[in-house]
């Protein structure tokens, strides 16, 4: 059952094929630490707008797997209603995580998401990004530039001292052009250990992997996996892997 429910999992995934249809350049790095996982990327487009988010579900394995199928679910149902805006499709799905999981009253699941959300405009050449806990990178003339997220998930009602969290997510406004690199990502692949001293990889070391596969034509998804192999040697995967990259 295990294995049928990771073909459901991997059914409600974007088809790369629509997404290459909006992007000139579009490569996805996803690998589950276990079977069914918590990490998920989600995509529609509407004419010269697309919006994409990563998210990153509250553990991984099956309960992973359940809250993906929930957070995929939700964003199909708030971005439908003509919902365009980033930091206002996050206070909604805060909101409805919140309602569907009964976190009102500050009990037991109190799960959430951490996720960067992409509203991309290719007629004016804008991208528009909101990030709850997890931001993005943007590479332009070999140059990176991080977007940081506002350190407030999405779901979960009360913070550790059983006070009411205020969500506020704030709007970053990004000009693009046709050489921009896009990264999308979330914590797997910077918190892995390994080494030889078995430390985590490190967000600068993530970031100068991101910088060298904006520069890579073909296979990037194999020039990752190398460079996540390599890293871990035999010490094992402790997250779930999600790296996304793309060009207007």
């Amino acid at each position: 059952s295990i294995n049928y429910a990771k073909k459901i999992q991997e059914a409600i995934l974007p088809k790369k094929e629509n997404i290459n249809k909006f992007f000139s350049d579009f490569f996805v790095f996803y690998q589950p630490k276990d079977i069914v996982g918590g990490d998920f990327y989600w995509y529609r487009h509407y004419g010269n707008i697309a919006v994409i988010a990563t998210v990153d579900c509250t553990g991984h394995g099956v309960p992973g797997g359940f809250m993906s199928m929930l957070g995929s679910l939700l964003l199909d149902k708030i971005v439908s209603e003509n919902q365009l805006d980033c930091s206002q499709i996050l206070k909604e799905l805060n909101d409805e995580i919140i309602r569907v999981l009964d976190q009102h009253g500050g009990g037991e699941i109190q799960d959430g998401m951490d996720l960067a959300l992409c509203v991309i405009d290719k007629k004016k050449k804008e991208l528009y990004f909101s990030g709850a806990r997890n931001g993005i990178m943007v590479v332009r003339n070999n140059e990176a530039k991080m977007y940081d997220a506002d350190i407030i998930p999405v779901g979960g009602a009360f913070s550790k001292k059983g006070r009411a969290i205020n969500r506020k997510y704030k709007l970053h406004r990004i000009k693009l052009d046709k050489d921009t690199n896009v990264f999308m990502f979330s914590d797997g692949f910077y918190d892995q250990l390994g080494g030889e001293k078995i430390t985590s990889y490190g967000m600068i070391n993530f970031k100068n992997l991101l910088l060298k596969t904006a520069n890579q034509k073909t296979k990037r998804e194999e020039f990752i996996l190398k460079e996540f192999n390599d890293w871990r040697g035999s010490f094992p995967q402790i997250d779930d892997l999600l790296v996304i990259g793309f060009k207007i």
